[in-house]
């Protein structure tokens, strides 16, 4: 738990207002119960499972960039190598979820989910945030992260 948990002090001095949760996973291993460490609660249209690669890219994202402006990308990728250090705690095993969505576009043209293996990095690439409006507070994003001994919770809410 001390990678884990260095990575989540780590990315809450990036994002000082984020929630971050590290610990025992969920008896019944369903992550469900990780979103009880949310403020806000997430419907199922508003979750997709990601595979681990996916999700290093996703969280660096959501540590670093921007949910409402275009910035933070560079911020973003210089923070890959730590988040793959910190999820190697978590076993091969481990299930990952985000709530919100990461979306790249090169030039502006279609916007697909963002996958780790695909170009996103250019300049030509854009990348954007889509995610849950919550109540009085803007737009919010998070992953979770679970194996059979370890989960934990990172999100965020920006202002609009």
């Amino acid at each position: 738990m001390n990678r884990l948990n260095a990575l989540l002090e780590t990315l809450s001095r990036i994002r000082p207002n984020a929630t971050i949760w590290c610990g025992a996973a969920p008896a019944d291993a369903g992550h469900e119960a990780l979103f009880e460490r949310l403020s806000y609660r997430p419907s199922g249209r508003e979750v997709r499972e990601l595979s681990r690669e996916d999700a290093t890219a996703w969280l660096s994202l959501l540590a670093a960039h921007s949910l409402n402006h275009g910035i933070g990308r560079a911020e973003a990728i210089a923070l890959l190598n730590d988040v793959e250090f910190g999820f190697e705690e978590l076993s091969e095993g481990a299930r990952f979820f985000s709530v919100g969505i990461w979306q790249v576009s090169r030039r502006g043209r279609k916007w697909d989910p963002l996958r780790a293996g695909e170009p996103w990095k250019g300049r030509t690439h854009m990348v954007d945030f889509s995610g849950p409006y919550v109540d009085g507070e803007g737009v919010g994003g998070a992953i979770l992260g679970l194996d059979h001994k370890l989960a934990f919770v990172f999100g965020v809410v920006e202002d609009d």
